[in-house]
């Protein structure tokens, strides 16, 4: 059978594999990546892969971090049944609809009830109180012109960022400061990287804003300025759309479900081939995405993206979206089928 399921893992992360199998106490780092729509491709694994983890008697936490639409699945692996918390989420994301071109503060509101839905009557007091499953959610405070809500100041601010990305990913600290919000006293994960980091702890108060922020698109969203007076949050992909190998916790694997088999560190270097990142290059790293014959079976032979929302109308899209959630429980049977030791090494040999 031609694989749905694709698997890049990196040398140290086969070896390992190699020897124990699949095995939920291996991982210390969960990553959940930006892409808005891209994660419904996901979301039938994430049903599976989320429950997995959740039950492990592992020793010590393991430690999610995501930026984006990865920030509010976090909150739902944290939660006391992540499978039913997926559902929601997936439940509530595609539902959405406009009459009209929504205003900023109306996406706003609309995110911010998906995101309350996910949650639940007890979800957050579950992510707050979950000592086996430490969440950290990425935003990017404003600096300058980012620290504004007025349209022209942001356009101005992107290009500026664009153009301070491309010369070097460090001169983006000069436009973005990177927020991790993390539950816990004190971070599991850590970021070494040119980009500075300032940690946070999550609360009852601003669990909800702080997530609602991580995925705050400027232009389309508004940013969130509930967090701390005289900033102003944005979507954490800026500073982190896929990641990179500069975040670590623990000793363990990092593991990774994505749509690509490739990393773009930051928003602003995801049309740069030479700054993506491979499995190779990743200490650790085990990344499961869909294999480029599942992505041909997908409606318009492709993942969802936010212009489906421009180009189909809404009965289209959602009926498209739909679809595509179906087709993925196809991704996780082959997930299930390797916790099988010996179906997995059969595969890893083969890769």
């Amino acid at each position: 059978m031609t694989e749905q399921l694709e698997l890049h893992v990196n040398a140290d992360a086969r070896d390992q594999l190699l020897e124990k199998g699949l095995s939920p106490e291996l991982f210390s780092l969960f990553v959940g990546a930006s892409g808005g729509p891209k994660w419904l491709v996901l979301s039938q694994l994430d049903r599976v892969l989320m429950p997995w983890l959740a039950a492990s008697q592992r020793q010590q936490p393991l430690a999610s971090i995501g930026s984006s639409i990865g920030a509010w699945r976090a909150i739902c692996l944290a939660q006391s049944d992540p499978a039913a918390a997926i559902e929601r989420l997936e439940q509530g994301y595609i539902e959405q609809q406009y009459d009209t071109r929504p205003t900023p503060e109306e996406l706003s509101a609309v995110s911010a009830g998906i995101l309350s839905n996910a949650l639940g009557p007890s979800g957050r007091d579950e992510v707050l109180s979950n000592d086996r499953i430490r969440t950290h959610v990425i935003t990017a405070r404003g600096l300058g012109r980012w620290n504004s809500r007025n349209r022209y100041s942001l356009m101005r601010a992107s290009a500026g960022t664009v153009v301070a990305n491309t010369l070097s990913r460090r001169r983006l600290g000069g436009q973005l400061q990177r927020c991790c919000f993390h539950t816990g006293s004190s971070p599991l994960v850590s970021v070494n990287d040119e980009l500075p980091t300032r940690n946070i702890a999550l609360n009852h108060d601003n669990l909800l804003p702080a997530t609602l922020a991580s995925g705050s698109i400027p232009l389309l969203m508004r940013g969130v300025d509930e967090l701390h007076p005289g900033e102003i949050h944005w979507d954490g992909g800026m500073t982190d759309y896929h990641f990179s190998p500069a975040i670590s916790a623990g000793s363990g694997l990092t593991l990774y479900p994505h749509f690509y088999p490739y990393a773009s560190p930051g928003w602003f270097d995801k049309l740069s081939r030479s700054r993506r990142v491979y499995a190779k290059q990743w200490p650790g790293l085990v990344l499961m995405c869909p294999s480029a014959r599942f992505v041909q079976s997908l409606p318009g032979r492709r993942i969802p993206t936010r212009k489906d929302f421009e180009t189909l109308d809404t009965a289209s899209r959602k009926k498209a979206w739909w679809t595509v959630t179906e087709a993925g429980k196809r991704l996780a049977d082959e997930f299930m089928s390797l916790l099988d030791h010996s179906t997995l090494v059969r595969r890893l040999e083969h890769e």
